[in-house]
């Protein structure tokens, strides 16, 4: 038998003898109800078995959320939400972000048009090869 319907088998075969309401009778169940989902990733190498990378993107996010409940007002919590939104793009971006906002803040004050403002966002900036 494959291993990827030896779960599958073991779960069937087993469902009748557990209580449904029991943490196996769950387990079991749950894998019965997702099994095609389970197991996609076997037919599609591009998919991974797991959501890791989701987690460690949004692990800055869950650690610092009880320090952002005090920001101290509205207006500061839109400031840090921008702030970090800033600095998650540079890091997908791969760029540094000292360097990145050292550069813009160069720049800003010379920007008069929306193209020019628009070519500091982290993407533009990166892609239209700003001499940094």
């Amino acid at each position: 038998m494959s291993r990827k319907l030896g779960a599958c088998h073991f779960a069937v075969n087993q469902v009748d003898s557990v209580l449904p309401k029991s943490q196996l009778g769950k387990a079991i169940q749950y894998l019965l109800n997702h099994w095609h989902g389970l197991i996609r990733y076997l037919d599609a190498g591009h998919l991974l078995p797991d959501n890791n990378m989701a987690e460690r993107h949004i692990r800055p996010v869950a650690l610092g959320r009880k320090n952002y409940l005090f920001v101290g007002s509205d207006r500061g919590g839109k400031a840090a939400a921008t702030f970090y939104s800033l600095m998650a793009s540079c890091k997908n971006y791969g760029l540094n972000p000292y360097e990145y906002l050292v550069d813009v803040l160069t720049r800003l004050p010379y920007c008069n048009t929306k193209e020019d403002f628009v070519n500091l966002i982290p993407g533009d900036w990166v892609k239209n090869d700003v001499e940094h």
